[in-house]
């Protein structure tokens, strides 16, 4: 090392006490950033435990609305599809969020990485700087501005070093609340089909899948919707035809060569029941065809109440000491799954 005089050595000093400064208000910024962190996960780790209840909640829901019987659905249909919008749009955001704090995160990690090698290069500098201090025995008032420093070089490296790990631990519970989001996402009462199976009756595949509706709430998704719609079909325009739904029980009938042969409920799109003995009980279904048709067909509806019909049976249930049904589909349901 050329020899340097007390004023090369003193400027030397003023670069690492200001490297030192930049350094403490570097770390004290992480750690901030690291504790606004903290708050972000934890509100993100509550919503996504309230998000787990409601999954549970809606899918008990969906399973009394379903399967019928005389036990109401836990929800009005109003409360259900509020609960359905809040549940779809922290689906919508939570990915976003997840990615956006990893890329703060990611952000913070390098920068504590940059401080902790520019005070480790600093380190080895002022113990190099030190041995020629000593081995000159001048300048004994810099050498001792240079032990202070030196002592102090290490707390600023373990201020990094802890950062790092922090930041470590912080990306590692976000990963964490991934997985259980993923998992939870998958039972979804958005992405899952209703299944009206009770196990009462003999299952049979559907030939072709029997979905259900999906619902929506927003002209957003509608616009999205017929979006994804033109670039299937390749058309500009599309017409639309709109009806109102029954909210009844869908049923899959199957004709061979004219007659009926079963008719099974929709169970969970794949497979269904076989309830064909209690649907022949309904006069509206025919047994024949009557003209030509295919020599296989299948014919698919809505099996449902009346609602004037279901407030006369529900009174004769209660003149006759019987609990009433909680509403038309559970009728509906209830009643074709007699056995």
């Amino acid at each position: 090392m050329e020899a340097m005089t007390e004023t090369g050595f003193q400027k030397r000093l003023q670069g690492l006490q200001h490297n030192m400064e930049g350094w403490t208000q570097r770390a004290q910024s992480l750690i901030q950033d690291l504790k606004k962190y903290d708050q972000k996960i934890q509100e993100l780790e509550d919503n996504l435990r309230e998000y787990g209840k409601k999954v549970q909640e809606l899918n008990r829901h969906a399973d009394l609305y379903y399967k019928g019987g005389d036990h109401a659905p836990l929800l009005e249909d109003e409360e259900y599809d509020k609960r359905l919008i809040a549940i779809k749009g922290f689906e919508k955001d939570f990915f976003e969020l997840v990615q956006g704090f990893l890329k703060d995160l990611a952000g913070s990690f390098r920068d504590a990485q940059e401080g902790f090698s520019q005070s480790q290069k600093a380190l080895q500098e002022v113990d190099k700087d030190l041995r020629v201090l000593k081995e000159s025995g001048d300048f004994q008032v810099v050498r001792e501005d240079f032990l202070k420093n030196l002592e102090q070089l290490p707390q600023k490296q373990e201020a990094f070093r802890n950062i790092r790990e922090g930041v470590l631990k912080k990306k590692e519970s976000l990963l964490g609340m991934q997985k259980d989001f993923e998992r939870l996402y998958k039972d979804s009462p958005t992405q899952v089909v209703g299944d009206d199976l009770t196990g009462q009756f003999h299952s049979y595949p559907h030939k072709f899948p029997m979905l259900s509706l999906k619902n929506t709430y927003t002209r957003e998704d509608l616009d999205e919707f017929e979006i994804q719609l033109r670039k299937k079909l390749g058309e500009e325009r599309i017409e639309y035809y709109c009806e109102p739904k029954f909210d009844g029980v869908a049923i899959n009938m199957i004709y061979v060569r004219g007659e009926f042969h079963r008719a099974l409920a929709r169970g969970d799109g794949r497979e269904g029941e076989d309830l064909s003995a209690n649907i022949r009980t309904l006069r509206d279904i025919p047994m024949k065809i009557a003209g030509a048709c295919p020599a296989y067909m299948e014919i698919r509806g809505e099996v449902f109440i009346a609602r004037e019909r279901f407030l006369d049976l529900n009174r004769q249930r209660i003149r006759e000491d019987e609990k009433p049904w909680a509403n038309p589909r559970n009728m509906a349901a209830g009643t074709l799954k007699l056995k």
